[in-house]
């Protein structure tokens, strides 16, 4: 079909089938030479007779969900949007979930969920409104909502050494995805530095190499599968130090004080320790003097008896005991007891 400029009319095109050109040959020649091939009265007779001539071809759509956070889990509205293999005679779009619709006639390649089912799976298609009538289905993306965040864990103290401190907190729950992860924040407290954050997986325990007499905040959360955390738990205050605690006395431990001509019996009841004592000094002041010096040392933790073997008479002594443990850590004094000779 020869064309030129200007506009061609339904009775031009039909006289060119009749000659022998087909109606693709007419219809197409006249768009390739950049001109309006219709009269506006004729515009959908033509689009007609073109359709008859070119086979239809629904478009097929690839259909993405765009918040997932792992899995099939959201913690957010779903999110969808989807890409068409062509938006040609599409007039919108049909969003189903489950198979019931919940979007119709949806103008854009987006769509967000905002009434979404919780903690129950779901799937969702896309329809494309094509020439009046519905496409296949879109692929089928499933979703499962969770905006509940786990329980909150409880923290408390371990062992702690010079070195080392070691935290402890409840295993927490969650209904819906279950819990993933727990996030333990350690502060240096006066340091300035904020609290650092260390991510363990379902191991409720943790044991932190620290620095002997830095004090430390602790604090944990939980995250569930779908990514939400729950508060923080209690803030727990540790102070790495030897976990060794001084030895101490009972009410009064130095007992009445013996005598005979050749020695001074003194004897006392054990002091409390949590690893034990091991050993005693004895120390004396003679007549008040202010002076007090070591006269005995016991082998052992065991020995609660000593004798005083150097002594006058008509002089005043004085006695008092202190304990020390395997790390030196000492009870202080005891009370004291004394002898007038």
């Amino acid at each position: 079909m020869a064309v030129g400029t200007g506009n061609i009319k339904l009775s031009q095109v039909i006289t060119e089938i009749g000659s022998g050109s087909s109606l693709q040959d007419c219809f197409d020649n006249a768009f390739a030479s950049g001109f309006d091939p219709i009269y506006e009265e004729n515009k959908n007779s033509l689009l007609d007779f073109r359709g008859y001539n070119h086979a239809a071809v629904p478009p097929t759509i690839t259909l993405s969900v765009n918040n997932i956070v792992t899995g099939v889990y959201v913690n957010t509205n779903p999110s969808l949007s989807w890409i068409v293999s062509s938006e040609t005679d599409v007039t919108g779009y049909n969003v189903y979930r489950n198979g019931v619709s919940v979007g119709s006639n949806v103008q854009v390649k987006t769509w967000t969920d905002t009434s979404p089912v919780t903690c129950t799976q779901v799937a969702y298609t896309v329809k494309a409104i094509y020439r009046a009538t519905e496409t296949t289905a879109s692929n089928t993306q499933n979703v499962k909502y969770d905006a509940v965040a786990p329980t909150v864990p409880v923290i408390t103290e371990g062992t702690v050494t010079a070195t080392s401190i070691q935290i402890n907190w409840s295993a927490t729950t969650d209904t819906c995805s279950g819990t993933d992860s727990y996030v333990v924040a350690v502060e240096r407290v006066g340091s300035g530095e904020g609290y650092n954050l260390l991510y363990f997986p379902t191991l409720p325990t943790y044991t932190f190499t620290a620095l002997e007499g830095v004090n430390y905040n602790f604090k944990v959360l939980s995250k569930d599968v779908a990514g939400n955390s729950s508060v923080y738990s209690n803030i727990l205050n540790i102070t790495a130090e030897d976990p060794n605690t001084a030895p101490t006395w009972g009410a009064s431990p130095l007992n009445p004080i013996s005598d005979n001509v050749t020695s001074l019996g003194i004897s006392w009841d054990a002091a409390n320790d949590d690893n034990g004592i091991s050993y005693y000094e004895v120390h004396r002041e003679v007549n008040d003097s202010g002076i007090w010096n070591l006269i005995v040392t016991t082998p052992d933790g065991t020995t609660l008896a000593a004798l005083d073997l150097s002594f006058s008479n008509g002089n005043k002594y004085n006695y008092r005991i202190k304990g020390f443990d395997a790390a030196g850590l000492d009870t202080g004094w005891s009370n004291e007891e004394f002898i007038q000779l």
